[in-house]
């Protein structure tokens, strides 16, 4: 062992290791590089940013283990967007009316907003019916238009200078639990103005009457309705949620045939008639014996082209399937009329009042159509003066049998009776003595 110490080389060897340990230990180790990891997956809220991108990441510096990365500039905080417009309804007639026109001024896509009642949002889910929305008229024209409401209880309508023009047609509202809105139903069901020369209000019986009469009136639209097809506004958020409940239902086995009648009622009663007429017509192929569809059918034709002549066709059919039954009757018989087949229509109101002899409706569109008949006859002939002692005494009938909630009816026979000057008084009451040679005695052995 001294041998090895005392040796020169040996001693330098020794040192050299010694010097290998100290500069091994004194250099810092050089640090391994991680194994990379497997891609987590991102969730797709993850990267929902300003523009749907990801960010980039940063990656730490290697450089020393103190150093720190640089922090991010913070960026410009974004404004905040301001929340849509709701629309709602109205407190009062004015301010839906404001609410209404900044609305369609503003045109957005949606039309799910306050101001409309809910079955006016279903059929404004057709963007075709948007346009008529406001008689096809640019929206703009509106904005500073003076107006004018006249409201009576729940029902208001807006009203413009001149009466008798398309730009001038009128706005329907109507109140709700939740304020006034835009009636769109009524409005699509009595405003006739297809073209520039046909503008008025379809005559019939509604809540808005009182509101209308300033109004050029168009007769033929009068259809008798039974009490399940009157649309009142009080109905109209069950309807609609009922409409969206069997659309919702289309071509799954749980339409059955009666909620497709029903969802074509709710469409006709509403004021759908392109909607629904070819599901009546389905209807009428799958299911010939229900005379519902026959009804609901005449009606989208009067309704949507005044086609009388398909309306007959059909109520022919309704009334062979029901010939007991009134209504039938009386629908046929207002059809007749108004294609001027008066003897018809005579048949059919008396087979009407023969069922029921205080029908209100047979009775004041009786009258008319012995006015008609009376009018149709030569003075020469004495059946002439037995329509007019007919019309005379269907007057008082009218006046007896229309009272109540049917006496608006009863006003509109008046005014027709106005109207043609079919006033009793002025019309003669004899048929003159005519100034003929006397007739030969005949043999009758």
């Amino acid at each position: 062992m001294k041998s090895i110490i005392n040796n020169k080389f040996a001693k330098l060897f020794i040192l050299s290791v010694i010097l290998v340990c100290l500069v091994y230990m004194i250099m810092p180790k050089r640090k391994e590089a991680p194994l990379p990891k497997q891609n987590e997956p991102v969730s797709i809220q993850s990267l929902i940013k300003n523009d749907e991108t990801p960010e980039p990441q940063t990656t730490p510096s290697t450089t020393s283990p103190t150093t720190q990365s640089t922090p991010e500039t913070p960026k410009e905080k974004e404004p905040e967007k301001l929340p849509e417009k709701s629309y709602p309804a109205g407190k009062t007639v004015d301010e839906a009316w404001e609410t209404y026109i900044e609305l369609v001024n503003d045109n957005p896509r949606d039309v799910d907003y306050g101001i409309y009642t809910e079955m006016s949002k279903i059929i404004l889910k057709n963007t075709e019916n948007r346009r008529h929305e406001y008689y096809g008229n640019p929206a703009s024209i509106y904005v500073d238009k003076p107006y004018k409401v006249s409201q009576k209880g729940n029902y208001a309508v807006v009203n413009f200078e001149d009466p008798n023009t398309k730009d001038n047609l009128p706005f329907f509202f109507c109140k709700t639990p939740e304020g006034w809105k835009f009636d769109l139903v009524y409005q699509r069901k009595l405003t006739r103005f297809a073209q520039e020369a046909i503008v008025g209000i379809k005559r019939n019986i509604s809540p808005y009457n009182a509101l209308l009469r300033r109004y050029p009136f168009y007769h033929g639209f009068d259809i008798p309705l039974e009490i399940k097809d009157i649309y009142r506004v009080s109905d109209d958020a069950e309807l609609a949620k009922k409409t969206r409940e069997l659309e919702a239902l289309a071509n799954s086995p749980e339409m059955t045939p009666g909620k497709v009648l029903e969802l074509a009622r709710i469409y006709t009663i509403t004021s759908m008639n392109a909607k629904a007429l070819p599901v009546l017509e389905q209807l009428k192929t799958n299911f010939p014996d229900k005379a519902d569809v026959y009804k609901y059918a005449a009606m989208v034709h009067i309704n949507s082209q005044s086609d009388y002549k398909a309306a007959i066709a059909e109520m022919e059919k309704y009334v062979q399937l029901k010939p007991a039954y009134e209504y039938g009757h009386n629908f046929l018989g207002f059809l007749y009329s108004n294609a001027h087949e008066y003897k018809k229509a005579q048949g059919e109101f008396e087979r009407a009042l023969q069922i029921n002899r205080l029908s209100c409706y047979a009775s004041s569109k009786l009258a008319p159509v012995y006015y008609n008949l009376y009018n149709s006859l030569s003075d020469m002939r004495e059946e002439k003066y037995e329509y007019l002692e007919k019309y005379k005494n269907m007057l008082k009938t009218a006046a007896n049998n229309c009272t109540g909630a049917d006496y608006e009816r009863y006003v509109m026979l008046i005014q027709w009776k106005h109207k043609v000057n079919a006033l009793p008084e002025n019309m003669q009451k004899a048929p003159p003595t005519p100034n003929l040679p006397k007739a030969p005695d005949y043999d009758t052995n």
